[in-house]
């Protein structure tokens, strides 16, 4: 968990070339709600008692974004961590999906052949009801 003091995003590890604006205590408590929900922002907001239009503004705070986009990264590894988990219990659903995603380059992309004929002729629903001006049929 976070302290409960304010931290700037050289401290939090984040890019000191922008603006650096020290967190609050309640920025700080948001982070630490989204580490515990993995970066659901509805998990995170509701836990702390904040709008997500609020988490919205604050990621205007370069510290505050920063800090999040790291947390966000921390979740996708988490879920990749578990892939690989089911991955090596031979789950072939996940790695076909792997494949399909990161294996691109060597040719694993799935191809959707379609086919389709055009008929020259018309349905017979349709053909019946047809006739020229004169009442001939075409």
């Amino acid at each position: 968990m976070a302290k409960k003091s304010k931290k700037t995003a050289k401290e939090l590890g984040g890019d000191v070339t922008k603006v650096t604006t020290p967190l609050s205590d309640k920025q700080i408590a948001m982070l630490d709600a989204l580490e515990k929900h993995k970066a659901i922002i509805s998990k995170a907001c509701h836990q702390v008692g904040l709008s997500r239009r609020t988490h919205y503004r604050w990621m205007d705070n370069e510290a505050y974004a920063s800090a999040y986009r790291d947390i966000e990264e921390s979740a996708i590894d988490h879920v990749e961590d578990k892939m690989f988990s089911r991955i090596e219990e031979g789950s072939d659903s996940l790695i076909k999906f792997y494949l399909a995603t990161k294996g691109k380059k060597r040719g694993y992309v799935e191809k959707q052949q379609v086919e389709h004929s055009v008929s020259k002729e018309l349905p017979a629903w349709l053909s019946g009801n047809l006739e020229d001006d004169d009442g001939s049929q075409p």
